[in-house]
């Protein structure tokens, strides 16, 4: 019976979740009320309250599980695996999860977003493994300047609606721009 409950509470949860998105992908957070929220839950309020105290904290959730997913899947990735297809698997995901990704991604809801992404493991093994190419004495302004372009990139390519290109070739695209910048060499700039 406990593991009823437990499924009961995680698929109402994943409604809250879920029609939060869809909400928010039209209008901000902030004008969100729990009734709406409730209305397109297809839920009461109390049941709203059993789980959550505001549209806030469902927010949280849901950007901590896209972190946390994020993290998972370079957890399991195998050690001395390519870069590149750590990036593939990281477009798929964002792919596979667009609209939350949009709504994360584009720091409409959250301006530190970027900054949290920044600490995804993979991304802070990346930074380091920069300084293997770059001059100590830029390597700071090289990978801000590189995983800000970086962050750019995904960001037009999840808004894109014509033309899109698929997770495998934005992983190109972001592979070799990021391995162009680190093959800088200061002494080649007029």
């Amino acid at each position: 019976m406990k593991g009823h409950e437990n499924r009961r509470i995680t698929q109402t949860k994943k409604f809250i979740q879920e029609s939060l998105i869809l909400l928010m992908e039209q209008k901000p957070l902030y004008k969100i009320s729990i009734k709406e929220l409730c209305d397109k839950a297809g839920i009461n309020r109390s049941t709203f309250y059993n789980h959550y105290k505001s549209q806030y904290e469902v927010f949280d959730e849901i950007e901590k599980n896209y972190l946390d997913s994020i993290n998972a899947l370079f957890a399991n990735s195998p050690k001395g695996r390519n870069p590149g297809d750590s990036i593939v698997e990281l477009m798929r995901y964002i792919d596979q999860n667009l609209a939350v990704s949009k709504i994360l991604l584009s720091n409409k809801a959250d301006e530190e977003f970027s900054t949290k992404m920044k600490k995804v493991s993979k991304v802070v093994d990346s930074v380091k493994s920069m300084q293997n190419y770059v001059s100590p004495s830029v390597f700071k302004e090289t990978s801000e300047f590189c995983l800000a372009g970086c962050y750019a990139v995904l960001v037009n390519w999840i808004n894109e609606t014509e033309d899109r290109k698929s997770p495998e070739e934005i992983a190109i695209i972001i592979s070799q721009l990021s391995r162009n910048l680190c093959d800088y060499n200061p002494h080649t700039i007029p």
